[in-house]
């Protein structure tokens, strides 16, 4: 079952830097044919607060993917099939702004 992008935090809500944040960030990784493993050694941010939200009824772990000191990021989670679902495209990294 597909999900919408979290309100906020959609391709309607990028500029045109955040699109090619975007593609850069594609071009890196599904581009690039990587594994998940091979993705997150390279990819996946580690520090920041935990995130897990309910989809369909199951709690899912958030993976936040950015590239060193770049303010671009990608938040999602892998579905039964081990897919990576985006659920946020925070191209300011916005999201842990309180």
């Amino acid at each position: 079952m597909t999900r919408s992008l979290d309100n906020g935090f959609q391709f309607k809500n990028l500029k045109q830097s955040g699109i090619k944040d975007f593609d850069r960030f594609v071009n890196e990784t599904v581009g690039k044919e990587l594994t998940i493993s091979q993705a997150n050694k390279l990819f996946l941010r580690t520090r920041g607060p935990s995130e897990r939200i309910l989809i369909n009824g199951e709690m899912k772990k958030i993976f936040h993917y950015g590239k060193d000191r770049t303010p671009f990021r990608i938040f999602g989670y892998y579905d039964e099939k081990d897919y990576f679902c985006i659920h946020k495209i925070d191209p300011n990294h916005t999201v842990h702004r309180v």
